[in-house]
């Protein structure tokens, strides 16, 4: 390292270890001056010396390796977790605070985690207890992590059914840029994922799904379809159901009196067909109390809050059906 000569006389020179002393001793502009040119010098040296090493291209190579890390364990713990998935990576719109995450009940996050792992599902439930998003989510994260997919999503109608498939729409247009998928089909009736992934919206019918290898088929509200052709459109779909050992079928209702849907409910509690069997009652959501019961009761009827609310099904002359 070079030293440093100050020249305060001809006959005396300081080098920098002395410059205490000189400053002690004399404190004349030219020192200070100095001193201070030899700081900014030596901060330059420092700086020169930094960029040598990492240069800015290796300092944004760096920073996209940390960010490549840190996405690549958010999307593992998605894929591993469709309760995280749910709550960190979707956004729905809110009154109060716009577009935020997602934030399930206690039960939400059961029936949520029920539906990714099962394959065969049936859910009564009450009104206005996120059934449908959840299945919605349940599919967002099917399409998202198993490629080559067909998904189909039914209803009592079919503008229904295409109404849902708009909802899978905005949930995949709020995941973080970095998951979201690219759409190369998308139009009124189905979207085909950059993954080979397809979603369609289709009415229930005998011959929607004719000629057709389906992966998961969402039913909502399949206590308002029909029963001869819910009966008929369940004949030709079973074939294609047992087909694949993978192949997933998930049937949720509220109930619509001692139909269909009550049967293979029923049969399911009883293990007499192979679906899994959830209930899904009005005071699982906190907050909803017996005042909160008997405003409803008092709105609609003591027979519809049982059927709508208490997921009864009841005959006409009032006479109920529980479960």
């Amino acid at each position: 390292m070079k030293r440093v000569n100050i020249y305060i006389k001809e006959d005396e020179d300081k080098t920098i270890d002395h410059l205490t002393e000189i400053l002690d001793s004399n404190r004349s502009e030219i020192i200070r001056l100095a001193v201070r040119e030899f700081a900014e010098h030596r901060q330059t040296d420092i700086d020169n010396f930094l960029e040598g090493l990492v240069d800015d291209e290796d300092l944004i190579a760096l920073e996209d390796e940390r960010i490549n890390e840190e996405r690549f364990e958010f999307i593992k713990k998605c894929m591993d977790d469709p309760v995280f998935f749910a709550e960190e990576a979707i956004a729905c719109p809110t009154v109060d605070l716009g577009l935020t995450n997602i934030k399930l009940h206690d039960f939400q996050k059961d029936i949520l985690s029920e539906l990714n792992h099962r394959k065969r599902v049936i859910i009564n439930k009450s009104r206005q207890m996120g059934g449908t998003l959840l299945e919605l989510i349940n599919v967002a994260h099917y399409i998202l992590f198993n490629p080559d997919k067909l998904v189909v999503l039914m209803s009592n109608k079919h503008a229904t059914s295409i109404e849902m498939l708009n909802k899978l729409k905005d949930i995949i247009e709020t995941l973080p840029a970095f998951m979201q998928p690219k759409l190369n089909v998308r139009n009124k009736t189905q979207i085909r994922l950059d993954n080979g992934c397809r979603v369609i919206s289709s009415a229930c019918t005998p011959d929607a799904l004719r000629g057709m290898t389906v992966n998961y088929l969402l039913i909502d509200e399949a206590a308002f379809i029909k029963r001869p052709q819910f009966d008929e459109f369940m004949q030709s779909i079973m074939p294609v159901l047992m087909a694949g050992k993978t192949t997933t079928c998930h049937i949720i209702s509220t109930p619509n009196g001692p139909n269909h849907f009550m049967k293979l409910f029923t049969d399911s509690v009883c293990n007499y067909i192979n679906f899994y069997a959830i209930e899904v009652p009005w005071d699982l959501i906190p907050g909803r109390d017996e005042q909160w019961k008997d405003e409803i009761i008092i709105a609609i009827g003591l027979e519809r809050f049982q059927q709508e609310y208490e997921c009864k099904f009841m005959y006409r002359r009032g006479i109920g059906h529980g479960v």
